[in-house]
């Protein structure tokens, strides 16, 4: 997993101080809403990311023999639940920037700045099927869950995973058919919080957004 630390979690801070005295930039009050929204969903992205890749390092760290067995499969099953959080909080937080793109009452935001639709609609996916997994198997598996009336067949005992699982390699999540690499969650964390830190910051400054030292 990509490191992010270089991102400072500080936006709903850095928002709610904007708001306190008077600099924001979102002159509606449906865009406030969804501002505050935003840089809690992208402080959230950024423990999650970091609580997921600190498990897994720990993960790989732990001897694999019968002592550390059962220590390996917590620390594995608590990063995946710290993915899940992850995935839908990031949805969440790009249709939130969607809709401040889209409100007139703030900084005109290029469409370029967040991921392109088809890739939101993938992350989606794999979130209503984190969500809707159970109604899917209660249905018989017959459908995907995030398209229930589609022709597919998708069915669990096909050797799928019926949770949100970490390939063999290590660079991507995957659950049903669906998966995302850590690349693509990484590069749209970034994304997030460079709108979001724009949004809350004098873009001149470079808002919160901390360039990696070298």
């Amino acid at each position: 997993m990509p490191d992010l630390t270089r991102i400072a979690p500080n936006h709903l801070t850095a928002t709610a101080l904007d708001l306190l005295f008077g600099l924001r930039r979102v002159d509606t009050h449906p865009g406030e809403a969804f501002l505050i929204s935003l840089a809690r969903l992208a402080d959230k992205c950024l423990h999650e990311w970091a609580a997921a890749r600190e498990c897994l390092g720990r993960y790989v760290g732990t001897p694999a023999g019968a002592d550390g067995r059962a220590r390996r499969r917590r620390l594995l099953m608590r990063a995946i639940d710290h993915l899940e959080n992850l995935i839908s909080s990031l949805h969440r937080a790009l249709l939130l920037a969607e809709r401040l793109r889209r409100d007139q009452g703030s900084p005109q935001l290029r469409r370029n700045l967040l991921p392109r639709d088809n890739e939101i609609a993938r992350l989606g996916d794999v979130r209503d099927t984190i969500e809707h997994m159970d109604q899917w198997v209660a249905r018989g598996a017959t459908s995907d869950p995030a398209n229930p009336r589609g022709a597919r067949d998708w069915r669990p005992w096909k050797g799928e995973p019926l949770f949100l699982a970490i390939n063999r390699g290590g660079d991507s999540v995957r659950i049903a058919d669906k998966s995302l690499t850590f690349n693509e969650l990484a590069r749209w964390i970034e994304q997030v919080c460079r709108v979001t830190s724009f949004l809350t910051s004098d873009p001149a400054a470079g808002g919160l957004w901390n360039p990696p030292t070298r």
